[in-house]
């Protein structure tokens, strides 16, 4: 067991080359432990809950977005901030990297999408597809497609060379928790549940094949 944080834990996530373990938790800090060790590294600050971390493909970066509006990027060896990408108003509560590492993603409760150059470290284009809190950003394996989650019961599928929408996926009046992708990019999984007064969960998971065609439910 890795004791540390003084609040709850919202957010794990291990570094591509299996040497780091990152916590983010609502004590507002990102945590950096070495795997082999379990011993702390760092202690990255933010200034309210982090929701959400992921380290680039190439393992030297840490994104985590927060309650405090930002996403901040993090230099995994130094523990060094290497930008506070702060163009949101509101809770960013998800965070993603594109398998060829040079786009991240970010949702945010003001039912954004945003995505950033990490050469530039800029913003290269606000999506305004979602009429609710997203949830959830998730890149195919190729880094072509991005799909995204969201309280308004659907998914947006999104080509990243074109910034536009491919597809929206309709989940039948059932909160999107939680998208991710096949590592062959052909499948698109998520988690939902019913967030309507009167009707009772369902708790189920979907999976899309190519995308648009819903292959299976289970709950």
């Amino acid at each position: 067991m890795i004791d540390g944080h003084t609040g709850s834990v919202y957010s794990v996530a291990f570094s591509h080359d299996s040497r780091l373990l990152a916590s983010g938790s609502n004590d507002s800090t990102v945590r950096l432990w070495d795997t082999a060790t379990g011993q702390l590294q760092q202690s990255l600050d933010h200034t309210c809950t982090v929701h959400s971390v992921t380290f680039s493909h190439d393992s030297k970066l840490l994104a985590s977005g927060s309650d405090d509006s930002t996403v901040r990027l993090w230099d995994t060896a130094t523990g060094q901030l290497q930008q506070n990408l702060n163009s949101y108003t509101s809770s960013v509560q998800s965070v993603a990297f594109s398998h060829d590492s040079k786009l991240l993603a970010s949702g945010s409760i003001d039912g954004t999408v945003n995505l950033w150059d990490i050469a530039t470290k800029e913003l290269w284009q606000r999506i305004n597809g979602h009429k609710n809190t997203v949830t959830s950003v998730a890149f195919s394996h190729d880094s072509k497609l991005l799909a995204s989650g969201s309280y308004d019961w659907t998914m947006g599928l999104w080509d990243t060379a074109t910034r536009q929408l491919r597809q929206r996926l309709i989940s039948r009046r059932q909160t999107v928790y939680s998208v991710a992708f096949s590592h062959d990019s052909k499948l698109l999984v998520s988690g939902v549940s019913i967030a309507v007064t009167g009707e009772s969960a369902d708790n189920t998971i979907w999976l899309w094949r190519e995308p648009s065609m819903l292959i299976s439910s289970s709950s």
